[in-house]
C-alpha cells in the first residue's frame, strides 16, 4: 500500500526553500538526489468506470524509454495523508495493455483479488486518455526517526484538452518504517516553508480540469 503525505506549496520558491534547507540536507542519504522530467497520462472508459470505483490507471514515462503502468485504488485520505492500494508494471512502450498488466502486475503486498475485481469491470472496454500531468520531480531519500522516507518536490502542469494549470507540491512517501515518522516530518516541514495539506491527488486535480471542457 502506498502511504504518503501531499503538501501544496504556498510560495513560488517553496521547492527551493526545502531543497536548500540545512536540516533537510542533514537527513538526506548520500547521493540520493535525482531530478527527472515525468509525464503521466491517465486513462478511463467512456463511462468513467475507474473514476466511479475511485481507481486510476496511469502510464508514466521518464524520458529514458521506461514506461510504468500503474493502477491505484483509493483507500483513505485525511489531512494530506493518502493511503492507496497500488500495482505496477514496467513496460517498454506507452500502450495500454490490460491483459499484460493483469499478468505482470506487482504490488507491495496489496490483495490481488481487489485488482482482479477492478480489471474484470473494465474487461473488453477501451480506455481513453482523460488528462495528463507533466512535471519536474526532484527526489531525496531521508533517514528520519529510524524511518526511510522519499521526499519528492514536483513542479509542472495539469493538462486536459485545451486547458492547463500549474502546480507545485511536495510528496513525502513512506519507504520503510513508521507512518508516525511521516506525520512528524510533515509537521516539521510546515515550520520551514508555508504549505497546506493537499487531499486531492494529481489525478483528482487533473480530472477537475478535464471537467471544465
Amino acid at each position: 500500500m502506498e502511504t504518503e503525505i501531499k503538501l501544496r506549496f504556498l510560495e513560488p520558491n517553496g521547492k527551493e526553500q526545502i531543497l536548500s534547507n540545512k536540516w533537510i540536507k542533514s537527513l538526506a542519504m548520500p547521493d540520493s538526489m535525482t531530478v527527472k522530467e515525468l509525464k503521466n497520462i491517465y486513462y478511463d472508459t467512456a463511462g468513467h468506470i475507474l473514476e466511479k470505483q475511485k481507481a486510476v490507471f496511469r502510464i508514466r514515462s521518464d524520458g529514458d524509454d521506461l514506461y510504468i503502468a500503474t493502477v491505484k485504488i483509493g483507500k483513505s485520505v485525511s489531512e494530506g495523508l493518502h493511503q492507496r492500494l497500488e500495482w505496477n508494471v514496467e513496460q517498454d512502450n506507452d500502450r495500454v495493455d490490460l491483459k499484460y498488466f493483469r499478468k505482470m502486475a506487482e504490488s507491495d503486498g496489496d490483495p490481488d483479488e481487489v485488482l482482479i475485481e477492478l480489471l474484470d469491470k473494465i474487461d473488453g472496454k477501451e480506455l481513453f486518455e482523460v488528462c495528463a500531468t507533466e512535471f519536474e520531480r526532484t527526489t531525496i531519500h531521508l533517514g528520519y526517526e529510524d524511518t526511510l522516507i522519499e521526499l519528492a518536490c514536483d513542479s509542472g502542469y495539469y493538462k486536459a484538452g485545451k486547458f492547463e494549470e500549474p502546480f507545485s507540491e511536495l510528496e513525502i512517501e513512506l519507504i520503510e518504517g513508521d507512518t508516525r515518522a511521516l506525520l512528524d516530518l510533515g509537521e516539521e516541514i510546515a515550520k520551514i516553508v508555508p504549505v497546506v495539506p493537499e487531499n486531492k491527488s494529481k489525478y483528482g486535480r487533473c480530472i477537475e480540469l478535464a471537467k471544465r471542457q
